[in-house]
């Protein structure tokens, strides 16, 4: 191990390479609590070393290396995962991406970009020449470009232009295969389903290219309903609109809306509301669209942000209300009604313990009405009842409650996965147990 750690410091430096457990800590959290079944799959992580690499030659020499001590390597980005991508199981290296952030360049089409580089940073790079980007993660003050690529799923954007796998909303992306020396692999088209969401187990991404489209003048707006019905209403009714220009169309049951503490005088307890990101122009359009529903559309304040309420932050303003309350990820047929008598299905069967909070999301399959329902329980075997009747009812299950790609089930063709990791990272030292084995089953004595 002494000869592990020279070389990574021959590599990028003694600054660079983290050995003391209290500095390593923090590189070994992400937002996982959010589950109880996964709250304490980590408390006992170890690792040998965190390494920041800033170049590319720097990252291919640190890969071989592992490779040649065959030392287990996990890639990380700011850490906002939610169900423990980046935290690794069987030690080893911790690769910091963060150091490898530069733009690389900037067309009227599209950006290439390093892996570490910050979705804020390129969001501003592309509205200095008229541009912005497609999608970006709600996090992306400080999300990495490949960290939403390899963990993420939908966010900003999504609502018109939907998940990262839809669309081609990332056009390429280059990788290192976990080989001595390793490979580089460019990746566009189909090939992208190799390394989405499947958590930096198939190669290290060192390059993706991003399609820009023309900017828009963003604005936050919440509308306020009596009613979930009409608030789920609106929400369909803004996002199948192609004439009201959005980024953002996600919608909360009360009294989700008052949990969130930092604005929670805009609701009462009682108040189900959309929140919105609306072109300035479309602004009137969506007014009137809310007002045939019956509700009443406000300006959203300066500050905070409204980003920092919609997809899994609501999770966290939901945990701070309630620390017992978890989550799940689902997804509604793609039908108006059908979803809406889903969402009743739920209501009558749960009552308050499950509390829907739906975002809409463009698939290549029409719109799609995306839970993120607030489950007000901690109790394991509750969870997986309620996992139960979604599967049941016919409404899918994304599964945060594992670290495993295949469990979580946002990626189909896990077979296909396999086999492509299979020539790139030969002895298996990518993120490993995280694509293709068990954990959920188990956790919950299923």
């Amino acid at each position: 191990m002494t000869d592990l750690i020279g070389g990574l410091i021959d590599v990028v430096g003694e600054r660079h390479v983290l050995v003391e457990p209290a500095a390593q800590q923090r590189f070994l959290r992400d937002f996982s609590w959010y589950s109880p079944v996964l709250a304490d799959a980590f408390v006992d992580t170890r690792i040998d070393a965190v390494v920041q690499p800033a170049t590319l030659a720097e990252l291919a020499e640190l890969v071989a290396l592992g490779v040649r001590h065959r030392a287990p390597m996990t890639v990380r980005g700011a850490g906002t995962g939610n169900y423990g991508q980046s935290v690794p199981l069987y030690g080893g290296i911790l690769i910091d991406m963060r150091r490898l952030n530069r733009i690389v360049s900037l067309g009227e089409d599209s950006v290439e970009v390093e892996a570490g580089a910050v979705w804020e940073d390129v969001e501003v790079a592309a509205r200095s020449v008229g541009r912005e980007l497609r999608i970006m993660p709600t996090t992306y003050h400080v999300a990495t470009v490949a960290g939403f690529l390899a963990g993420g799923s939908g966010g900003l954007g999504a609502v018109t232009y939907g998940r990262t796998w839809d669309n081609h909303n990332f056009a390429s992306v280059e990788l290192l295969s976990a080989e001595d020396p390793p490979r580089t692999l460019r990746l566009e088209g189909d090939d992208l389903r190799f390394v989405l969401h499947t958590y930096g187990t198939v190669g290290i991404v060192t390059r993706l290219r991003l399609p820009l489209v023309a900017a828009h003048s963003w604005q936050g707006w919440y509308a306020t309903f009596e009613s979930f019905d009409a608030c789920y209403e609106l929400g369909w009714e803004l996002s199948d609109d192609e004439a009201v220009l959005k980024r953002l169309v996600s919608v909360h049951e009360a009294p989700i809306p008052s949990m969130f503490e930092p604005v929670k005088r805009l609701f009462t307890p009682d108040q189900s509301a959309a929140l919105l990101m609306l072109d300035e122009g479309s602004v009137d359009r969506a007014r009137a669209t809310v007002g045939r529903f019956g509700g009443v559309l406000r300006p959203w304040p300066n500050k905070p942000l409204i980003t920092e309420f919609p997809f899994a932050h609501t999770v966290l303003w939901t945990k701070k209300h309630d620390p017992a309350s978890t989550w799940l990820q689902t997804r509604f047929k793609n039908d108006r009604q059908v979803a809406l008598e889903q969402v009743h299905q739920l209501q009558a069967r749960f009552g308050r313990r499950v509390v829907n909070h739906i975002e809409f999301v463009r698939t290549p399959d029409g719109l799609n009405p995306s839970g993120l329902p607030a489950l007000f329980t901690s109790d394991p075997r509750e969870i997986d009842a309620v996992i139960a009747f979604c599967e049941q009812i016919g409404v899918q299950v994304a599964n945060p409650h594992s670290y495993v790609v295949k469990e979580g089930g946002m990626v189909k063709d896990i077979a296909a996965v396999v086999a492509f990791k299979a020539r790139t990272d030969p002895f298996g030292l990518l993120n490993p147990g995280k694509l293709d084995g068990t954990f959920y089953a188990g956790a919950v004595n299923r």
